[in-house]
């Protein structure tokens, strides 16, 4: 009786300890949840703002350039963030214009690796970061990972991959945000002096931003176009008859 008694106490103590492992975990997964929608929330209400302040308010240009870093770099951010760099570079200082940036770069970054990390931990999407050319890409950027962001971080080139490869490298938020400032400062700063310099009129200076807003997005038309083609070409499942 002792024998058989022992091994049904420790099947019971396994599905409990299952049962509580099970509901932490779907407790922890609501409250990811709710915070990955309520940073959302702040950022379309900041972005709602930024809109309503220029149009109904006495719009202060510096915090209409703070709140311009929300829809300008959040997630895959189709708006341009540069031009409007050079433009308020007319108006102020070039250090003061790339210190308002980078404060709004670095809250808006913050809020872009908790939310991709939420993103990239459900469940319908990690075949696809378990892929072998992501698996690739993330192993070539774990070894300078620091440098890798400093540099691209600085160049005029799309930044939004790396967003999705510190939080697929486990990279500690806090030197993320570390390169985050140490390169987008002297980019935003080299910008908003040429704007000081050149006085850009208003026609090129929206040139410019079609120009840029071009290239930011110019990557994911193909990938989107060769996606589309695909779901068209794929063979369709036959009905089984009745």
């Amino acid at each position: 009786m002792t024998l058989s008694a022992e091994p049904a106490a420790g099947d019971q103590g396994s599905a409990l300890a299952a049962g509580v492992e099970e509901a932490s975990a779907r407790t922890r997964l609501r409250l990811r949840t709710v915070v990955f929608v309520l940073e959302n929330v702040l950022v379309v209400l900041l972005a709602a703002w930024w809109l309503l302040w220029g149009r109904f308010g006495h719009a202060n240009g510096l915090l209409v350039l703070f709140l311009y870093c929300f829809p300008s770099e959040f997630l895959i951010a189709p708006l341009p963030h540069e031009p409007v760099l050079l433009y308020f570079g007319k108006i102020y200082s070039a250090l003061t214009v790339a210190a308002v940036s980078v404060a709004g770069t670095v809250l808006v970054e913050a809020l872009n690796y908790h939310s991709f990390r939420f993103v990239a931990d459900a469940p319908q999407l990690r075949r696809v970061v378990r892929s072998r050319w992501i698996a690739r890409a993330v192993g070539l950027f774990q070894r300078w990972p620091f440098l890798t962001l400093w540099a691209f971080g600085l160049a005029p080139v799309p930044f939004y991959p790396f967003r999705f490869l510190v939080v697929l490298a486990r990279y500690p938020l806090s030197r993320y945000l570390l390169a985050i400032l140490l390169s987008r400062g002297p980019r935003f700063y080299l910008i908003a002096l040429l704007g000081s310099a050149v006085h850009l009129p208003d026609g090129l200076f929206l040139a410019v931003c079609a120009g840029f807003l071009v290239f930011s997005i110019g990557p994911l038309v193909p990938l989107s176009f060769r996606r589309r083609r695909a779901a068209e070409g794929a063979p369709t499942q036959p009905t089984p008859a009745t």
